[in-house]
């Protein structure tokens, strides 16, 4: 837990561990947060169990700068929220990307690539 603690600032995944064990998520966040990783596993081929090992955490730093997640452009995470809230629920989906656009790292460089990391 002392670990937790300590790294709980820096990295965004022991926050999120950290949250579950002191029960600010619970049992449907927790199934939540798995589903919306599967689907991005499958979608995007993101091999999750992968970026444990020595040399995936090597080549994320070396493509993140940082070696903190995955990032993912405003056109992916467009394209899995859809499949995520499913297609009956395009107001749900307009709510939650109006909710992420404030907050979105990067500029948008156009409405077809996304953002830039800038």
């Amino acid at each position: 837990l002392f670990n937790v603690h300590v790294n709980r600032e820096e990295n965004l995944e022991v926050e999120i561990f950290a949250r579950f064990l002191q029960e600010f998520y619970d049992k449907m966040d927790l199934l939540f947060f798995l589903f919306v990783r599967s689907v991005i596993s499958s979608k995007l081929h993101v091999n999750f169990k992968a970026r444990w090992s020595s040399s995936a955490a090597n080549q994320l730093t070396s493509e993140s700068g940082s070696g903190k997640g995955k990032w993912l452009t405003y056109r992916e995470c467009a394209y899995i929220t859809r499949i995520v809230f499913g297609k009956e629920n395009e107001s749900i989906h307009a709510d939650f990307m109006n909710t992420l656009s404030p907050i979105m790292v990067g500029q948008l460089v156009s409405s077809s690539s996304g953002r830039s990391p800038h």
